[in-house]
């Protein structure tokens, strides 16, 4: 199978990371709790580490890569199964926030790469507000920002090397959302607003879409949506985020911090496991800001 990319798409700051929230806890847990590890499964094509291969393949180009044209001589390679990791017919998400548009011919994918893709649009003066804030810039500044047709969002690590700084493709943002919708493959086009307001609906219409398209066949379900919903909710969400990108910054200071999973009841005996004994069970919820004075603390288990 050459196609093996389901994208997620959308402009910066509509949307992604909760569509994403949502596609991983459908996929790739049992029951429907999302935790940000799960996140992992769903990475950003944007990723200079996709761009290991060139150096190989061509320095000079490699050395070049700060240069749109030369970078996007390589979009579609870098979509190959070799680069993206994957065995004869798997397939992955990707999250990007490029325009699907063209680059001195050069496509940044095809219908030859896609199996599909979920564009997220959100109103724009909602995602003019949000970057705004995000980038630090004024709002004139925004403004001019997504309504400017060379537009580009740098990749996560700015620097690869020295002076090498890829970036992606956005244009304005009438223009980013016209050239997903043109694209000629499977495809369901959320608004953020619906994911948030509507979320149970949406997400009954993510597994219509897929069952229709790809024969994909979801199990207890009901009770797995619950959980989705539960635990994509704002303030759990932002909650875990701190806890989650505190121990990144201890892990990356080189301060140890014990392993843990965000488990059950019924998983709870395989997760110990996983970590090794002995363990710690504390109760997670956003109701509890101490979880001591309820006796939500076991140790020595």
């Amino acid at each position: 199978m050459s196609k093996k990319i389901f994208w997620i798409a959308s402009y910066p700051k509509s949307g992604n990371t909760l569509i994403r929230a949502i596609l991983a806890s459908l996929f790739f847990t049992k029951d429907g709790i999302f935790s940000f590890e799960i996140l992992k499964k769903i990475l950003l094509f944007e990723n200079f580490q996709r761009l290991n291969f060139i150096k190989k393949e061509n320095i000079q180009d490699y050395k070049k890569l700060s240069d749109l044209k030369i970078l996007s001589k390589y979009w579609l390679k870098m979509q190959s199964k070799e680069n993206l990791g994957l065995r004869d017919g798997e397939f992955c998400f990707l999250k990007t926030h490029s325009a699907q548009l063209t680059y001195f011919d050069n496509y940044f994918t095809d219908i030859k790469h896609t199996l599909g893709f979920i564009y997220i649009i959100r109103d724009p003066r909602d995602v003019l507000i949000s970057y705004t804030h995000h980038s630090m810039n004024s709002l004139d500044e925004s403004i001019f920002h997504i309504t400017n047709n060379t537009a580009a969002l740098d990749y996560v690590e700015k620097k690869i090397e020295d002076k090498i700084e890829p970036y992606a493709l956005l244009s304005r943002w009438d223009v980013h959302v016209k050239s997903w919708m043109l694209f000629q493959v499977p495809n369901l086009v959320l608004r953020y607003e619906d994911l948030v307001e509507k979320k149970k609906e949406i997400i009954y219409r993510i597994i219509n879409f897929f069952e229709k398209n790809y024969n994909f066949k979801f199990h207890n379900i009901d009770h797995k949506i619950e959980n989705i919903i539960a635990s994509t909710d704002f303030e759990t969400l932002k909650k875990n985020l701190l806890e989650y990108k505190s121990k990144i910054i201890l892990n990356n200071y080189g301060i140890k911090i014990p392993k843990s999973i965000l488990s059950n009841p019924k998983r709870a005996v395989t997760d110990s496991k996983k970590i090794g004994f002995p363990v710690v069970i504390k109760i997670n919820s956003n109701q509890i800001l101490h979880k001591t004075e309820i006796k939500g603390v076991f140790i020595n288990i």
